[in-house]
C-alpha cells in the first residue's frame, strides 16, 4: 500500500499520522516552514526532483539554475496545469476559495515559474521536454527528492498551509522514500491524471435535520449496485461543478434547485469530488426518479449505523462530517 493510501484510507488526523510515521526512520514537521531548505539545496550533488506548488519556491530561490550551471542535470519538476478547466486550475482556485493560505496569485506564479525554468533550460541548451512537466489533474502532494532526502507535504481538503504534515525521510533505501519516489514518477507521467475523475453531488437536508439518499439500481454492471448514493453526478466538459449538480437534479428527480451551497470538495485518488447542499422538503412517493430504486431520508444515526459498504464512493465519512459541522443550522 503506497503513502497516499496510507493516508486517505487509514488516517483521519494528522495526530494519527504523526504517531504512525514518528521514528520509523521518517522525520515529521507539522509546518513546512520548520524545514532548512537552504541545507537541502545546497548539499544536493546528483539529482533535485520537485512537483507541486513548492516548484515556486524552486524557480524563485535559483535552486535550477545553480544546478544547471554546476551541471546537474537529473533535475525533473512538475507543475499544476494552469489552464482553464484543468483539475489542478480548479484545485488551486478552490484553496483561493476557502483562504488556505497566502497563494491568491498562485496561477500567475505558477505560469511564470514554468516560464522562468523552461527558459533556464533552453539557456543550457537541456531538452525541457525531458526536465519539465505540466500536470493537469489533481495535485494530492508537494514533493521534494534532493538525492539522499525525499519530502512530501499532503493537502487536505482545506488547502496547503501550516494544517499540513511534512515527512522526510532520510534513506533511499527505506520504503518511505521509494513510497515517494513511485508517487512522483506517477504524477511525471502525462497519463496518469486522464483517469481521474471529478463529481459533483448534493447533501438535501428536510426539516427533521434528515438527509436525501439514492437507492443504486441494482445492476452489476454499475459502480456500486444496490448501495445508498448521495445523488449527483460527473461534472461534463466545460461545465462548473455547480452547473452540474443543477442539471443532475432536474434529469434524476425533476427538481429545479437554485445557488446550492458548497458543503466542502474533497480529494480522493481517483477523483475529486465537489459536495454541494440544500434544504428541502419533498415527499419521497410523489418524485419520479429517472435513475435508482428510491429515495429516502436518513437521520444522522441511521447514517452512522449504516455499514461501510452499503453507502457508495466512500460517502459515509462526509455524510457524517456534514453532521458534525452542521452548516445547515
Amino acid at each position: 500500500m503506497g503513502i497516499m493510501s496510507e493516508i486517505i484510507d487509514g488516517y483521519r488526523s494528522i495526530k494519527e499520522l504523526y504517531d504512525h510515521w514518528r521514528g520509523k526512520r521518517c522525520r515529521v514537521y507539522l509546518k513546512r516552514t520548520d524545514i532548512n531548505w537552504d541545507k537541502y539545496n545546497e548539499k544536493t550533488q546528483n539529482r533535485y526532483w520537485v512537483c507541486g506548488t513548492s516548484l515556486i519556491g524552486v524557480a524563485n530561490n535559483g535552486v535550477i539554475e545553480r544546478l544547471l550551471n554546476n551541471c546537474v542535470y537529473d533535475i525533473r519538476v512538475v507543475l499544476p496545469e494552469t489552464k482553464q478547466g484543468s483539475l489542478s486550475r480548479k484545485q488551486l482556485q478552490y484553496f483561493n476559495k476557502v483562504k488556505a493560505g497566502p497563494i491568491e496569485l498562485q496561477v500567475p506564479l505558477a505560469e511564470r515559474s514554468y516560464q522562468r525554468i523552461e527558459e533556464l533550460f533552453m539557456k543550457h541548451t537541456v531538452s525541457v521536454d525531458d526536465h519539465l512537466r505540466k500536470y493537469a489533474g489533481i495535485m494530492y502532494s508537494n514533493i521534494t527528492i534532493c538525492d539522499n532526502d525525499a519530502f512530501i507535504s499532503f493537502y487536505n481538503p482545506t488547502g496547503v498551509g501550516d494544517r499540513n504534515i511534512t515527512l522526510h525521510f532520510q534513506d533511499h533505501q527505506s520504503k518511505g522514500y521509494k513510497q515517494v519516489e513511485e508517487l512522483f514518477l506517477q504524477m511525471w507521467d502525462p497519463n496518469h491524471c486522464l483517469g481521474i475523475r471529478e463529481g459533483a453531488s448534493i447533501l438535501f437536508v428536510n426539516p427533521h435535520n434528515e438527509i436525501l439518499l439514492l437507492l443504486r439500481d441494482n445492476n452489476n454492471s454499475i459502480e456500486y449496485p444496490n448501495c445508498w448514493d448521495i445523488p449527483g453526478g460527473h461534472v461534463e466538459e466545460n461545465e462548473s461543478p455547480e452547473q452540474c449538480i443543477i442539471r443532475e437534479m432536474k434529469e434524476e428527480i425533476g427538481k429545479e434547485i437554485k445557488s446550492p451551497q458548497l458543503f466542502k470538495t474533497f480529494n480522493t485518488e481517483d477523483r475529486i469530488e465537489n459536495t454541494y447542499w440544500a434544504k428541502a422538503d419533498w415527499d419521497t412517493k410523489k418524485i419520479n426518479l429517472t435513475e435508482g430504486r428510491q429515495l429516502r431520508w436518513f437521520t444522522e444515526e441511521e447514517i452512522h449505523n449504516l455499514p461501510e459498504d452499503i453507502i457508495a464512493f466512500g460517502f459515509k465519512s462526509i455524510i457524517l462530517q456534514f453532521f458534525r459541522e452542521v452548516p445547515f443550522k
